[in-house]
């Protein structure tokens, strides 16, 4: 492979694209198509910004304005027709999701490195894949599926805090609520079923309801083949947002093998080819790891895997796009750790009440390589930081330990 292997992203410049494209960048040359909704009132601010401070690696940046997923997947065949490209890829869960859904259409010279579409979604229907793991034998939490607001009054069998999560959709504030009463889940129904709250790419998302576990957050993250196991690579949640359990702010490598058995099991039940990542809940009363979910896509800390030299992204690449033989599999080495500085980072330090001023710490810490040592620019990381930084909470709750603001839209 060389730099003239050309690779298609579909997607915005983030935190799961940024390390991909500066670790693999010298073998490939990555192009971004960056979706914008037509009439947004930033788009020529966007533009302007991300032709300026780009990814180092990625020699283009296209974009193409949309109103609704037919634009979208029209547009994006017609520039792939009009482009040569070895391949696509696409990190968020939108872009892989309307990928797998289209994958017929698209040319036939161009490689894609996910499964199909019914595949997708036994994966990232969280009731499905909770059901495949208990007839797997796999440890889950209690768990029932939600279809009316009526079904709520049949939890007798869970206990308070009860979570409430969509089914499909994924995010800490869009997708899951935590709630101590009935009264607030009934609340927290009306928000998670609402048109403002669901994705417009699962219109009729339905709910799943679980037992709240109170522990930390592992997973299995793992390239796929039609079932077969590429790459993997094992890690724990030290730090999340919010800290009661969320998305990963500080990642520690651990080497544990049962999540790659359970992985190998759920994979050759579902046949799914492309990235995964398999989310765990150690329950420390049972001292056992259950399985909450799967997101059949990149995930937020994909950078771990490469500073660990696990080559998740590169199998991706290299097995399924250009149909190479090479096994990557190896054990995960112990205690390497990743934080995304003045984001994710900073944020899980002010929620667990730290003074602001941690953050002269972050900007400090920006210029060690041993925290974050990828090939994108001092721009880029500040760019992607801007959003947490003018959103950082200002206050903390006693009670759970998380910003009010932060609180009132997870618990009720």
């Amino acid at each position: 492979m060389n730099g003239n292997t050309r690779i298609l992203i579909f997607d915005v410049p983030d935190r799961r694209s940024i390390p991909v494209v500066g670790s693999l960048g010298k073998k490939y040359q990555f192009d971004y198509l960056i979706p914008i909704r037509k009439g947004f009132w930033g788009q020529p601010f966007i533009i302007l910004l991300l032709k300026i401070i780009k990814p180092r690696f990625s020699k283009h940046i296209h974009f193409i304005p949309f109103n609704d997923e037919y634009d979208l997947i029209v547009g994006l065949i017609n520039f792939m027709s009009n482009h040569k490209y070895e391949g696509l890829l696409a990190f968020s869960e939108r872009s892989t999701a309307l990928i797998c859904k289209h994958k017929a259409k698209f040319p036939p010279e161009v490689s894609i490195p996910f499964g199909s579409f019914e595949d997708f979604n036994k994966l990232n229907d969280k009731f499905s894949i909770l059901k495949i793991a208990s007839e797997l034998h796999i440890p889950t939490p209690k768990h029932i599926k939600i279809e009316a607001i009526e079904d709520l009054n049949n939890l007798k069998n869970i206990e308070f805090p009860i979570v409430l999560k969509c089914r499909k959709a994924s995010g800490v504030k869009e997708a899951l609520r935590i709630c101590n009463s009935l009264d607030g889940l009934k609340k927290a129904y009306g928000e998670l079923t609402s048109s403002q709250a669901r994705y417009s790419f699962f219109p009729n998302d339905k709910l799943v309801a679980e037992e709240f576990i109170e522990g930390k957050i592992y997973d299995g993250c793992f390239s796929v083949k039609e079932g077969v196991i590429l790459a993997s690579i094992t890690q724990k949640r030290d730090w999340t947002i919010p800290p009661s359990g969320g998305f990963g702010a500080r990642i520690i490598t651990q080497n544990i093998p049962k999540l790659i058995k359970y992985g190998e099991m759920l994979f050759d039940r579902v046949k799914w080819t492309g990235p995964a990542q398999l989310e765990f809940i150690y329950d420390e009363k049972q001292n056992e790891y259950k399985l909450i979910e799967i997101n059949p896509r990149f995930w937020g800390t994909t950078a771990i895997s490469i500073k660990a030299d696990m080559k998740i992204a590169e199998s991706i690449l290299e097995t399924i796009i250009f149909d190479s033989s090479h096994s990557y599999r190896k054990t995960t080495p112990e205690g390497i750790t990743f934080e995304w500085l003045l984001q994710e980072s900073y944020t899980a330090e002010r929620l667990q009440g730290k003074n602001w001023t941690v953050i002269f710490n972050h900007i400090k810490r920006i210029f060690s390589k041993e925290i974050n040592n990828f090939s994108y620019s001092f721009g880029i990381n500040l760019l992607l930081s801007l959003p947490y930084v003018l959103n950082n909470p200002i206050e903390k709750n006693p009670n759970n330990k998380m910003s009010k603001s932060l609180a009132k839209r997870l618990f009720e």
